[in-house]
């Protein structure tokens, strides 16, 4: 057991983290009632009935690439190399062709439309039919890698990418760049667009964490942060607080404002950092940034693991070494353990069960771990109390 109360456990003994592509997990997501995870070789694959089922894509080159998979009443849609791969109900498999790899995705329940964008083009979708309604060439300025993410606002798609953020009017069918880099904005990048509960716009990027000012129609760097913070994702945890990842490292934030919670950001302060001195050893969280299921966790996809944080274990009165964070590293997620593993362990959350992850106890002892936790995952991290 760690310092802060983390529980790693080596099932055959061994705890062999993801280093590889083919085993790194690009995204987590979930739809019809099932979490889902993709990786770049290994398809799609969920926990059922007691065994890891598979649904590669067979289509293209195979290939599935990091950014978010989006659900829509009829098809789950996870990024691939060269397109985007679609399941629906049934399993079936698809494919819609870009040209080159769609990170970011989105999809629009008013108009049942699946945008799509790669480093030159926006797709529009049909996501029931799947056909290709339309594209649009982005700007010169935002064609660099791709667009990793595509977040909406009223009318416009807000686009963030290693160019910088375009914002893109659906109406007018107009775009609009915003470069980050500048002499009180030294970003060359942003990686992901968050839409807080007060309406304001925030983007990370590999400068610290921007605000976007209405009123002067730019991003303005937050104080708080190291100008070389190299940030990716940002999700709210409640009560003003934020969490965001960094290139090795979770910080949980509060936004400091001008004289009341829905006023004006004027800066930010650093809660917490964890590391990997403290219980957080995820190296390079992929693009894909956060995602929160339907039981308020929050999956955290790293090159090194995929670590699950629960908002409601947190609380910001308690020092580092009572943080409650879970690591699950599903390496080799087809491997069959063929072992029980038996231990003592004193965990403080209500029984909730995804296939995969088991958080028992009311603060019971638990003897037995199940193999429906253990089924195919070569190692993890459960969290505990020292």
């Amino acid at each position: 057991m760690t310092d802060n109360g983390l529980y790693k456990f080596f099932l055959n003994g061994i705890l062999q983290l993801a280093s590889e592509p083919a085993a790194t997990i690009w995204g987590v997501s979930e739809w019809e009632d099932r979490l889902f995870f993709h990786s770049y070789l290994n398809g799609l694959f969920y926990w059922e009935e007691g065994e890891w089922k598979n649904i590669p894509n067979t289509h293209s080159n195979g290939e599935l690439f990091p950014g978010r998979a989006i659900s829509s009443n009829s098809h789950h849609f996870v990024p691939a190399w060269d397109g985007i791969f679609a399941v629906d109900k049934n399993f079936d498999t698809y494919f819609l062709e870009t040209d080159r790899f769609a990170e970011g995705l989105y999809f629009d329940s008013l108009t049942n439309e699946l945008i799509a964008a790669d480093e030159k083009k926006l797709y529009v979708f049909d996501a029931e039919n799947l056909d290709q309604i339309g594209w649009f060439p982005l700007p010169s300025k935002a064609i660099r890698v791709g667009i990793f993410s595509i977040k909406p606002s009223g009318v416009k798609l807000w686009l963030a990418g290693p160019g910088g953020v375009v914002r893109f009017n659906r109406v007018t069918e107009k775009f609009e760049t915003f470069t980050l880099s500048g002499a009180n904005l030294p970003c060359k990048s942003a990686t992901n667009i968050f839409i807080d509960e007060w309406g304001e716009t925030w983007a990370t990027g590999n400068c610290g964490l921007m605000w976007w000012n209405a009123d002067k129609a730019q991003f303005e760097l937050m104080d708080g942060f190291d100008t070389n913070s190299k940030l990716v994702d940002m999700i709210d945890l409640g009560e003003g607080r934020y969490l965001i990842s960094g290139n090795k490292e979770l910080f949980t934030v509060e936004i400091l404002r001008e004289n009341h919670s829905n006023s004006r950001p004027i800066g930010l302060r650093i809660l917490k950092e964890f590391n990997q001195y403290n219980g957080f050893d995820g190296i390079k969280p992929c693009l894909t940034g956060f995602f929160r299921d339907s039981n308020n966790q929050i999956w955290v996809p790293t090159a090194t693991g995929t670590y699950l944080v629960d908002p409601q274990m947190f609380n910001f009165e308690m020092s580092e070494a009572e943080l409650k964070l879970t690591s699950i590293d599903v390496h080799r997620f087809l491997l069959t353990v063929k072992k029980i593993l038996y231990t003592n362990c004193l965990l403080e959350k209500t029984m909730r069960m995804w296939g995969l992850i088991w958080y028992p106890s009311t603060g019971r002892e638990i003897q037995d771990f199940s193999t429906a936790f253990l089924m195919g995952v070569n190692g993890a991290f459960l969290s505990g109390t020292s």
